[in-house]
């Protein structure tokens, strides 16, 4: 009985399931995958990351799209309504329906003119509603000024002045600010392998770059050390095709350069990859009326290698990236026949090597909070060597002497986790900021140097009677090897009306004394220049005031801007007599800076319009004891026009920059003073773009540098351990003819 009764409960237990699951199939049957995908309504191009709101009948569901600009969902009767936000974008909402596919079409603002900024900001933003003032160089200008490197780039804008090393590179200067006080980054992340303090932003391609964001000010708060006069961000392309798409570029100068490089990605739903390669090729060019033979090149021979490569993956609140890059150059300086019999030249040679390594994470915890972690691994290394060469056998010996042979290398490591919070009554920000530096070569103190930083910065925004954005700011660090400063910054946004707003800020900045500052040690019969362990930091304070406006006019664009910069910086590092026979590294030195910056654009259906003006006025430091001006001032004027004809799909584009002279004044060795100018120069280039078979090839070809400006005449002095002399200063190779193709293909 005891077994029957067991067997009768058993059977009444698998009756109930069974009937509830009988009663369950409705409703499983009723639920199913759904894909959300979301579109630009023109040009019908998927948008990544829209964040989608899916209704039911007690809250809403958040969730964001994938590289494709999908997201699924497991589909209810409840579901009500799903909606799709994008920065730049308006705001739609669609009904939830039994399809299997939803597709939401988002139409553009009207207003929308501006580009999506991240550097400086807490999330993207758009570039009117962010609290710093940022130039965005996009993608079409890139293709417009046929832009392989950042030099090409930079050399067009305003209140930035490059200039020229043949051997060194190309460096920049913002708001007369120069050398280390300039911070470049790759998706945020510091570019190393600075010589004389500076980049060689020749070396920083573009190839595998969706836009340039540039904030001309401090921006210590942020991101640290070295971003005294500004900072450049140079943001790479996310991949995003869902086909397997290549883009293969080919570039050519009458001049000797022969540029070819290739990129490729595809994205398998929430999984996307990207590779691209490349070489680009100088032969050497010497600018007209130069007294040199045909074997030395006043521009160095140069050959650049390079790839990189980027995976990424959406995981549900959970964005993972890795970013792979590495670059080679050779730079060959050709020495001249050596007399009497001219059989052997010394020639040297130039290897840079970088390597670089990124993992990045964004994490959604909610709709309004997230955390970024970046961490990265970049390696830099610089050998010069020198050889006698035979000019009838061809053979290369390396010369014995150890002075004529050196390498550099640099090794750093950082890692970077930023928190934000957007509360109700504003945003907050909260960072933790880690990096660790290492200098080797034996012109460096026991053959290595390094240098911990470890920082925390935030800052926090709020809006205060509807029109008046505040931001303050901090940063305090400790560092290993001197005393670090606590870093404050307030940022003040005034909106006037929906058109005009007005920014002020005030932030310091500072600078870290450099490893070769600290330990250098290079002592011989002609030099004996040593570090200086006990250096205090570099420190500046800067105060910006800018006015902006965008207006539209039916289908005409205008945006003016004008903006006013101070900048005091004390504790300046600089190299000086500090005995007989001893030249170090000292903190004596001091400079100011001041000016302003006027532009203007407009921007029709078919046209495209842009000016600007600027003066910048660098302090002399010699008139608190001389009766000379305080500021030297020059003058920088920009202009481009750019045509699209929509019939033809042809665009002329006019680039225009004029520099205006330069003035220094220097005291020499005999306490007299000698007066350096550099003198002003315009450069004009003229390209036409041509879309042959659009979207599928691109063709652009042009004159580049239409008044044949190579050198310039240049007073310089560089100090108390060299002389004054007028001299040749290179600017540009001469006239020279371009084309560029761009080929587009998609399986």
């Amino acid at each position: 009985m005891m077994l029957k009764s067991k067997l009768n409960r058993a059977l009444l237990t698998f009756h109930i399931i069974g009937v509830l699951l009988l009663c369950s199939i409705p409703v499983l049957s009723s639920q199913k995958d759904v894909c959300i995908i979301v579109t630009d309504s023109i040009t019908k191009q998927r948008l990544q990351f829209t964040t989608i709101g899916i209704s039911t009948g007690k809250k809403v569901i958040k969730k964001r799209t994938n590289y494709q600009g999908i997201v699924k969902y497991r589909s209810s009767e409840s579901c009500t309504a799903v909606s799709a936000t994008y920065i730049g974008y308006k705001t739609k909402s669609v009904p939830c329906t039994e399809a299997d596919t939803i597709f939401v079409a988002l139409a553009k603002q009207d207003n929308f003119m501006d580009e999506v900024v991240v550097t400086g900001n807490f999330t993207p933003t758009l570039q009117n509603e962010s609290l710093f003032s940022i130039k965005v160089i996009d993608r079409e200008k890139i293709d417009a000024q046929q832009g392989n490197t950042v030099r090409d780039i930079l050399q067009w804008e305003n209140n930035i002045r490059l200039s020229q090393d043949n051997i060194l590179g190309s460096s920049v200067s913002l708001q007369g600010i120069s050398g280390q006080n300039v911070k470049f980054l790759i998706d945020g992340v510091p570019v190393i392998g600075r010589l004389n303090g500076n980049i060689d932003v020749s070396q920083i391609l573009l190839n595998d770059v969706e836009r340039i964001e540039l904030i001309q000010g401090p921006m210590s708060v942020q991101y640290g050390t070295d971003a005294l006069g500004g900072v450049v961000n140079i943001i790479t392309k996310a991949n995003s095709s869902p086909a397997l798409k290549t883009n293969a570029n080919t570039y050519y100068e009458s001049v000797g350069t022969y540029n070819a490089d290739i990129d490729i990605e595809k994205t398998f739903d929430d999984f996307g990859a990207r590779v691209s390669f490349g070489r680009y090729f100088f032969g050497g060019y010497n600018s007209d009326g130069l007294n040199e033979s045909v074997r030395a090149s006043q521009w160095k021979p140069r050959e650049q290698y390079f790839t990189s490569w980027q995976m990424r993956n959406n995981f549900d609140g959970l964005i993972l990236r890795y970013d792979g890059r590495y670059f080679n150059e050779l730079i060959l300086n050709r020495g001249e026949p050596q007399l009497p019999y001219k059989e052997r030249a010394f020639d040297e040679t130039y290897k840079t090597s970088r390597f670089n390594h990124t993992l990045m994470a964004d994490i959604d915890f909610d709709t309004s909070s997230k955390l970024s972690v970046t961490a990265n691994i970049s390696n830099y290394e610089r050998e010069k060597k020198r050889f006698v060469k035979n000019l009838f056998t061809l053979e290369n010996a390396q010369t014995t002497e150890s002075s004529d042979h050196d390498t550099s290398i640099f090794n750093s490591w950082m890692i970077r986790t930023v928190y934000n919070n957007t509360l109700q009554s504003g945003q907050l920000q909260f960072g933790l900021d880690i990096n660790s530096d290492e200098n080797r070569g034996k012109k460096i103190i026991e053959g290595t140097q390094t240098i911990g930083d470890y920082a925390a910065f935030g800052s926090f925004t709020t809006k205060m009677f509807g029109v008046i954005t505040l931001q303050p700011g901090l940063r305090i660090s400790h560092n290993t090897r001197y005393v670090a400063p606590v870093i404050p910054s307030t940022n003040v946004k005034f909106d006037f009306s929906d058109d005009v707003s007005a920014r002020f800020s005030y932030a310091r900045g500072f600078r870290t004394p450099s490893l070769r500052e600290l330990g250098f040690y290079f002592v011989d019969i002609n030099h004996n220049i040593q570090g200086n362990t006990g250096l205090s930091a570099e420190k500046s304070d800067n105060f910006q005031v800018a006015i902006s406006s965008l207006h539209s006019f039916n289908k005409t664009i205008v945006k003016p801007n004008i903006a006013l910069f101070y900048n005091n910086i004390s504790n300046l590092i600089t190299l000086a007599q500090v005995s007989d026979v001893l030249y170090s590294y000292v903190n004596i030195g001091r400079f100011r800076s001041l000016g302003f910056n006027a532009t203007a654009e407009c921007i029709t259906e078919t046209l495209r319009l842009s000016a600007a003006y600027g003066v910048t006025g660098r302090y002399n430091e010699l008139s608190a004891n001389f009766d000379i001006p305080q500021y030297y001032f020059s003058h920088d004027i920009q202009a481009s026009v750019q045509y699209d004809n929509l019939l033809t799909d042809i665009t002329p584009v006019i680039n225009l920059k004029y520099n205006g002279s330069v003035r220094n004044i220097r005291l020499a060795e005999d306490n007299t003073m000698t007066t350096g100018l550099i003198e002003g120069y315009l450069m004009i280039d003229c390209i036409v773009k041509h879309n042959v078979f659009s979207p599928l090839l691109d063709i652009s070809y042009g004159v580049k540098n239409l008044l044949n400006v190579q050198n310039i005449n240049s007073t310089t002095s560089t100090g108390v351990a060299h002389t004054s002399s007028m001299t040749q200063q290179p600017i540009a190779f001469g006239r020279l003819f371009s084309l560029d193709c761009s080929l587009r293909m998609e399986w």
